[in-house]
């Protein structure tokens, strides 16, 4: 795990409970929810499932792997490098959905890069568009506040302090 301050790069090597063997997930973490744990905001399932038959097989296969995790990973951070690179990328992915797959977290996390890239219309716009009930608090508690930006910002700052406090980030 990188820790980006506002979000977190996830490494997981996902072990099955079928077989002895890992998948490759990368995906980055938004810190700006009221949540206990970690999700795969943007990003995810990096490589199929590997078996493990042996040390010898298995051990180039680890390598090969973890190497596509530092290249993943890198891709993140090349990809989110400032709030607007955020909000660009969110915005346009949420928008890019098909309908029934929009209005829930992808909204609520692209309507937060929305107004802390100061796209204030586009964050009213995306969290209007929340119609999914688990999502819908979280967006309630920010919502009020797109007409005050430092409002805004301390109330940003506030979730992510709670939720790296949560997950042990001090």
């Amino acid at each position: 795990m990188a820790d980006h301050g506002s979000r977190l790069t996830i490494v997981e090597f996902q072990p099955s409970g079928w077989a002895k063997g890992s998948y490759l997930n990368v995906a980055a973490h938004w810190l700006w929810v009221e949540q206990d744990h970690l999700s795969f905001d943007y990003g995810g399932r990096v490589e199929t499932f590997v078996d493990y038959v042996s040390d010898t097989q298995f051990g180039p296969e680890a390598i090969r792997l973890a190497q596509a995790a530092a290249d993943e990973a890198t891709l993140l951070d090349q990809t989110f490098r400032s709030p607007d690179d955020v909000a660009r990328v969110l915005v346009a992915r949420e928008r890019a959905l098909p309908k029934a797959a929009r209005g829930s977290w992808s909204a609520y996390h692209a309507g937060m890069a929305a107004e802390m890239a100061g796209r204030t219309a586009d964050a009213t716009a995306l969290f209007q568009s929340v119609q999914d009930p688990r999502v819908q608090p979280a967006v309630a508690r920010v919502s009020t506040l797109l007409a005050d930006p430092a409002g805004f910002r301390t109330e940003v700052e506030q979730l992510i302090t709670a939720h790296r406090h949560t997950l042990g980030l001090h």
